[in-house]
């Protein structure tokens, strides 16, 4: 396979994904409104997704981020949700754990 078409199969896999997935968790979603991962977990519930909010120090306050209900872990939300997709806004070091976690939960997509 050639490098145009694996950036081809990128496309299409990363086009199917969108296409299909509905509920998205937002590891790492801020409640500030300033931030990256509230501009685009605001965008994609706009456009039709459902948003999952991990964020610990925001679950444990009992605030709700974008209208929805916020928990502290990935484990916790795919206690309560079906998760189509992970979507993440953290620390490149703090990365790893997450993805463990989500193999763990044989989530579909990071």
């Amino acid at each position: 396979m050639n490098l145009d078409q694996t950036a081809e199969l990128q496309t299409q896999t990363i086009t199917r994904l969108l296409a299909t997935c509905r509920t998205v968790a937002v590891v790492g979603l801020s409640p500030k409104p300033h931030r990256d991962s509230y501009h685009v977990a605001s965008y994609m519930q706009a456009q039709g997704w459902r948003i999952v909010p991990v964020n610990p120090v925001v679950a444990a306050s009992g605030e709700r981020i974008l209208g929805e209900v916020v928990y502290a872990s990935l484990t916790e939300a795919a206690g309560h949700q079906t998760i189509d997709l992970v979507d993440v806004f953290r620390n490149s070091l703090d990365v790893p754990p997450i993805v463990d976690e989500a193999i763990a939960l044989k989530l579909p997509a990071l």
